[in-house]
């Protein structure tokens, strides 16, 4: 649990915590730096704040175990292999705020099926690599 001020998560600050399943009390964060939560493999679920503003490379990388992400709607950019292999994502949102999704940022996610995503996002061609069940909905924010 994370303190009720706590407005970014550093670098690597969790990196490899084999035991962390849950983070709660998350709601003043608006940062989380690369490699925050790298390799947390029994990370089921992360309260995200919906001011979340930034996210860094490989913040939640080899997170197998994750089912669930919310993604602020003040999120613009979702770096580089920021979810690369959570094989737990079954299906994602990613809100109209997010103008780029980067290399491999989902590469991996075997379990992804659904993905709605606004036709104005610029999706890299890799975002998604790998992902043999994916359907991704275009929506339009009109």
């Amino acid at each position: 649990m994370l303190s009720g001020d706590t407005a970014m998560i550093g670098k690597s600050a969790f990196e490899n915590s084999k035991w962390l399943r849950n983070v709660s009390n998350a709601q003043a964060v608006t940062s989380i730096k690369a490699q925050a939560f790298f390799g947390c493999q029994s990370l089921e679920s992360i309260d995200l704040s919906d001011d979340l503003t930034e996210l860094g490379n490989r913040c939640f990388e080899h997170c197998i175990s994750l089912k669930e992400i919310h993604i602020s709607d003040k999120l613009e950019v979702i770096p580089q292999r920021a979810f690369f292999r959570c094989k737990g994502l079954h299906e994602l949102f990613i809100p109209e705020s997010v103008k780029v999704i980067e290399d491999e940022a989902f590469a991996f996610c075997d379990n992804l099926e659904d993905v709605s995503i606004a036709l104005e996002t610029g999706v890299s061609e890799s975002a998604f690599a790998y992902c043999e069940r994916i359907r991704i909905h275009r929506y339009s924010s009109e």
